[in-house]
């Protein structure tokens, strides 16, 4: 009987120490999302819209060597939820255009890159 009180206690000590507590004061991350009205668009150009969801979290965009011409993008980074309007200019090159826009969320999580195509 002595042997199972001692027992218990020790089981009770190593589950207490096993169970980690979460701190409150660190932050959490917010799920993370972007969804594009659209991935492609004509030669006249025109506007396509990221919907970006990231509850409290930030985010910011990156596109591989530096802003095209071709592209307007009126804001580069922010935080939480936000409709993200992405003006693409008009084709007279003849050649289809194609860019790989990234939205990367803060804590580490994944970016979601779309790719942008332009008739």
């Amino acid at each position: 009987m002595k042997n199972v009180k001692y027992i218990m206690i020790l089981l009770i000590f190593v589950l207490g120490i096993s169970c980690e507590k979460e701190d409150p004061n660190v932050p959490k991350s917010s799920p993370f999302n972007v969804v594009a009205s659209a991935t492609t668009i004509g030669s006249e150009g025109g506007t396509i819209t990221f919907t970006i969801t990231a509850g409290s979290d930030g985010w910011w965009i990156t596109y591989p060597n530096g802003t095209p011409a071709w592209l307007s993008i009126t804001r580069m980074f922010g935080s939480g939820n936000y409709s993200l309007p992405i003006i693409v200019k008009p084709n007279i090159t003849g050649t289809v255009r194609n860019i790989g826009i990234s939205i990367n969320p803060t804590f580490g999580l994944e970016p979601v890159t779309i790719i942008v195509t332009q008739q």
